[in-house]
């Protein structure tokens, strides 16, 4: 467990100018910090980012023994934990080798609960690769009624298949140049500014035509998830970037997918 995980939080009574108690509403503090993370309701339960990745890391050391990584906001209001497994590997589309990970979400600032998340990770190139399946319906909110429940090992392996048979169809998938102009320039917006989407058009359609391979999917996949996870984002922070490739994964599983071929 890194350190900047482990900080004392807890819920503290709020008291008007007039020293009477604001009922229905405590201040979420961070102790060793002395500072405010969030006012929640009095329904609200303390979940806190350690608790959440040692339950997890519990469940998931029956895979096999990941390698971790705990990236956290400003004070550790948001925690984004990703635990990647290289050696579940699958061949995809054109031979990429990927392996699975699991994202584990926690936040202090109401935004949001407990989450969890089946993605993957592209080896030959370390462009990380998202999945939009949530692992089964692993999602707890911070209230007093809600438990901490975790997704069966039978869960997580079913997403980890789901997810890469999806992968591996991109590879034989092909798409026209307006399709092309279409998913990129007009489908992900929202997820990369325009500026990007331009180039990452522009630049497919010339290597596309360099390696005389079409359009295919899976190569306009890993151009874009090579152009978030590389330099053009690097004002990107970690938690921004898995955000957005997972958006990404969304997109075209809809896009895709979700389009009569």
């Amino acid at each position: 467990m890194e350190n900047g995980v482990i900080f004392p939080v807890s819920l503290k009574k709020i008291y008007a100018e007039d020293g009477g108690e604001i009922r229905g509403h405590k201040a979420l503090m961070r102790e060793d910090k002395h500072v405010l993370l969030s006012v929640v309701s009095d329904q609200y339960q303390v979940i806190t980012h350690e608790e959440v990745i040692t339950k997890a890391m519990d469940l998931f050391s029956s895979i096999g023994v990941p390698s971790l990584t705990v990236n956290l906001s400003s004070l550790g209001k948001t925690m984004m934990a990703v635990a990647q497994y290289k050696e579940i590997a699958a061949s995809v589309g054109v031979n990429d080798a990927i392996g699975m990970q699991v994202i584990i979400e926690n936040s202090y600032n109401k935004r949001k609960g407990v989450a969890m998340h089946i993605g993957g990770l592209v080896l030959s190139c370390s462009n990380g690769m998202v999945g939009s399946i949530p692992i089964s319906s692993v999602s707890s909110k911070h209230t007093i009624s809600d438990k901490l429940l975790l997704p069966t090992i039978d869960d997580v392996m079913k997403s980890w298949e789901k997810q890469t048979g999806q992968w591996q169809s991109y590879g034989g998938m092909y798409l026209s140049d307006a399709e092309v102009e279409n998913l990129t320039i007009k489908d992900l917006g929202g997820v990369l500014p325009i500026k990007d989407r331009q180039k990452i058009h522009r630049g497919f359609l010339v290597e596309a035509k360099r390696r005389a391979r079409g359009w295919c999917v899976w190569d306009l996949h890993q151009a874009i998830t090579a152009w978030i996870t590389h330099t053009p984002c690097g004002r990107l922070t970690q938690i921004g970037k898995i955000n957005r490739l997972r958006k990404v994964s969304a997109a075209f599983n809809k896009f895709i997918f979700g389009r009569k071929r």
